[in-house]
């Protein structure tokens, strides 16, 4: 399958449409981006799989309030909803990439998870309910867990 580059930034502005897409001009494209939020919105496991997806567990985790899909080496693109958390009057896209491809699946849901509960879209109740994407355990040869991810950065 081809696959084009894009601005992280473009990315973030398309997602922001996807979550609202009343800016824009085309009728036609507008109600189309309306079926397909609407679709990942009511399905998320057609998304991204029912085996440990974090796109899929977000969006059941705040159903209603985003639209979140995983892209392939470390990406993950959100879209707030408008109006459904109150510090985002405003529809919002949040783009991630972790550089190194993110392959087992820790830096990436981690940054996601801290950057949205943040942002005030998951409540400390929803981050729980993440805790193996927001706070996945570091496990040694045995199987015994040895320690975890912790986020720490903070959004300006």
């Amino acid at each position: 399958m081809v696959t084009f580059g894009l601005p992280l930034r473009k990315a973030a502005l398309l997602f922001a449409r996807l979550a609202d897409p009343r800016g824009v001009h085309d009728a036609a494209m507008r109600e189309a981006l309306e079926r397909i939020r609407d679709a990942m919105m009511a399905h998320p496991e057609l998304v991204g799989g029912e085996r440990r997806r974090l796109d899929t567990a977000l969006m059941r985790a705040a159903p209603g309030v985003l639209v979140a899909k995983g892209g392939a080496e470390g990406l993950s693109s959100i879209g707030i909803l408008p109006g459904r958390v109150p510090a985002l009057p405003e529809a919002l896209g949040l783009v991630l990439k972790i550089e190194d491809g993110d392959a087992a699946h820790r830096g990436g849901s981690v940054a996601v998870c801290s950057a949205l509960r943040q942002l005030g879209v998951l409540d400390p109740g929803r981050v729980e309910g993440l805790r193996d994407f927001a706070s996945p355990p570091i496990r040694d040869p045995r199987g015994e867990r040895a320690g975890e991810v912790t986020p720490i950065f903070k959004i300006a």
